[in-house]
């Protein structure tokens, strides 16, 4: 088992994000073999220090052109069984905030950062500053060129309590309904709480959708987003993570609401058009793709701000064994 002896964590976040993001960074001399039990381990010693954190990610390779992660989704369980891993993704937010962490090593914020589980790509541009916020954009376009929207459409007939809903995979699985059609209004979703009535409805469709798929009951997959046309033709959304209203607009949400809205047949589509922006009106965020014939040509987020907000290091020499020594890693 991996010894974290000096381990490096830093603490980062983008203004969408529900949860700050712990960024682990694997040493050459110390290759990290299990990133769950690496990650597990190191957790609480976050949460110490006061910070909501249910992501992480594990930095394997840093280079001036490309970072390669692992992203690690966590849930809070019992102090004696320690954090469970959740899901293992992908997580656009979690993604631009590895480029601030590590920005300091390669002198410069504009680098590209690939999730070697998945294969999603983002190319980080840093555009200013504002306060203690660094203004990036994140091109997601390399994941998803030539293909058209419709290839992430999957061929689930789904109708959960009686209402139509598409279900998309991108990046991440998304059950995807209209706002109509569930009795939810562009004011209710503006709100920074739509409402409980709203949140049960949708997860009770996650869960049918997700028992079709063959997912366990307790998954994080498919997500849920409900969506309606805004002022400006802009496509306005709201998603659930973790069954809590997102406070923002997730990057993979975002994304996967316009590729619903450009495919057709789905729930959201009402004709053809050459490009979808998606915003959840509150955060500043937005999701732009563009597509042609050929397939899709732009696929880029706009109005991210990251932030660095701590560091930490490991003061433990010895990485404690899961199966063994359960108890004793709360102990850190």
């Amino acid at each position: 088992m991996t010894e974290p002896m000096g381990a490096r964590i830093r603490i980062a976040t983008t203004s969408a994000a529900p949860s700050v993001t712990a960024i682990f960074f694997e040493e050459a001399d110390h290759p990290i073999d299990d990133h769950d039990a690496y990650v597990s381990a190191l957790l609480p010693l976050v949460w110490a220090r006061g910070w909501n954190c249910t992501k992480a990610i594990v930095i394997r390779n840093v280079d001036d052109v490309e970072i390669q992660v692992d992203f690690v989704q966590m849930r809070k369980t019992a102090a004696r069984t320690g954090p469970r891993v959740e899901t293992r993704g992908d997580c656009g937010n979690s993604m631009v905030a590895a480029v601030l962490a590590v920005s300091g090593e390669t002198k410069h914020l504009d680098l590209r950062v690939r999730n070697r589980s998945t294969g999603m790509v983002a190319s980080v541009r840093r555009l200013g500053r504002r306060a203690s916020w660094e203004l990036v954009e994140a091109d997601f376009t390399d994941g998803l060129a030539g293909r058209r929207p419709a290839d992430f459409v999957l061929p689930v007939a789904a109708e959960g309590a009686g209402v139509p809903v598409s279900v998309l995979d991108a990046m991440n699985p998304y059950v995807v309904v209209r706002a109509a059609d569930v009795g939810a209004s562009a004011d209710m979703l503006l709100a920074d709480n739509p409402g409980p009535a709203l949140l049960d409805r949708l997860g009770l469709l996650r869960h049918r959708v997700g028992a079709l798929l063959g997912g366990p009951r307790d998954s994080e997959f498919p997500k849920a987003a409900v969506a309606c046309w805004g002022p400006g033709q802009r496509l306005l959304g709201r998603t659930i993570y973790l069954d809590q209203w997102h406070p923002g607009l997730p990057l993979t949400g975002g994304i996967t609401l316009a590729l619903t809205a450009l495919a057709p047949g789905t729930v959201l589509f009402d004709g053809e058009r050459d490009h979808v922006t998606v915003t959840d009106g509150r955060s500043g965020t937005e999701a732009e793709i563009a597509c042609d014939a050929s397939g899709i040509r732009r696929c880029l987020i706009r109005g991210l701000q990251v932030a660095l907000l701590d560091e930490l290091t490991a003061p433990t020499r010895r990485m404690p064994d899961p199966a063994t020594e359960r108890e004793n890693s709360w102990k850190l």
